[in-house]
């Protein structure tokens, strides 16, 4: 429908790894979008932002807020360059390996501006909050998070302290010492 009614093409939908609130029970993943502007003429973008600095969904008991709401515009990128390449953008890290201006103001609106054909708008909107402990999170579970990539092999280990060997199995003594570890630096803290 939006590729109907306005000059955008969809380059990417995606749920965005590391997004959702970590916890026992784990919130919902934020949706991230790559937009391009696609035969548009005459045509002016601004982006309102809430959300940005403070995550509008907070965790529960112990589990963290959800992500915050983002949003970049790159100008004059070299995203024809990539798709020459049979290449895509699909994530916000992204917009940063396409060269071009990067309009992403810290705190503030995206003012109302002109663009082009084959400017790009990055976009992640907020994700819900964990409940309880990511402690207390089974480590099947983390696992099953990582390989649907809700969650990084990397905040596996630092926030849910689940360790995950090169097979993709649990190392479950390694699991058992880094979760100390984190209680023990929550109770020197």
């Amino acid at each position: 429908t939006l590729e109907m009614n306005i000059p955008f093409m969809y380059l990417s939908r995606r749920q965005a790894t590391d997004s959702g609130g970590f916890g026992k029970f784990a919130g919902g993943m934020a949706p991230e979008m790559v937009y391009m502007i696609y035969s548009g003429q005459n045509l002016k973008v601004s982006s309102y932002r809430h959300s940005r600095r403070t995550p509008a969904n907070w965790g529960l008991f112990g589990g963290y807020p959800g992500g915050v709401n983002d949003a970049l515009l790159v100008l004059g990128s070299k995203v024809r360059d990539w798709f020459h390449d049979s290449r895509a953008p699909t994530e916000l890290k992204d917009a940063g390996l396409l060269g071009g201006d990067i309009l992403n103001p810290i705190g503030a609106n995206i003012p109302m501006r002109p663009v082009n054909n084959f400017d790009l708008l990055f976009v992640r909107l907020g994700a819900g909050g964990g409940y309880g402990d990511p402690l207390d999170r089974d480590p099947e579970a983390v696992l099953h998070d990582i390989k649907r990539k809700a969650v990084s092999v990397e905040t596996a280990a630092q926030v849910y302290g689940v360790i995950v060997d090169g097979n993709m199995k649990i190392d479950m003594p390694a699991t058992t010492a880094r979760r100390q570890a984190i209680i023990d630096e929550r109770l020197t803290a």
